[in-house]
């Protein structure tokens, strides 16, 4: 029986290395310094004529430039001087996974025996 060949699915790459989807992104950081502005995954996939989905599924192929990218642009945003705290507030809730208020968990577990030992107080 004859083995078939292996055909791609959809477009290529939009970045045909790690190395190229990194200077690309430096490209983007130069250009935002000369406009002043602060480097975004938006920002970065409008300059490189990519849609955001595209963007994140560099990091399948080229996880470590993803990373480091990601945490360059988290870099800038905290600590420019020109960012405004209710953005980084926004990014910490978001990003890093903080609150600006207390979560309590009030769930109860009935299948660990102490149910039983509360029942039983009332009881008494």
């Amino acid at each position: 029986m004859e083995e078939k060949k292996k055909r791609g699915v959809g477009s290529p790459r939009r970045f045909a290395s790690g190395e190229e989807f990194f200077e690309e992104f430096k490209k983007y950081v130069n250009d935002c310094d000369v406009k002043g502005k602060i480097p975004s995954i938006v920002g970065f996939s409008v300059f490189s004529l990519m849609t955001r989905q595209t963007y994140y599924q560099t990091k399948d192929y080229y996880p470590f430039e993803f990373e480091m990218i990601e945490c360059m642009i988290e870099d800038e945003t905290f600590n420019n001087k020109s960012t405004h705290p209710s953005l980084i507030k926004h990014a910490l809730n978001n990003k890093c996974g903080w609150r600006d208020r207390q979560e309590i968990d009030n769930t109860v577990n009935f299948n660990d025996g102490k149910l039983d030992d509360v029942l039983k107080a009332f009881k008494e």
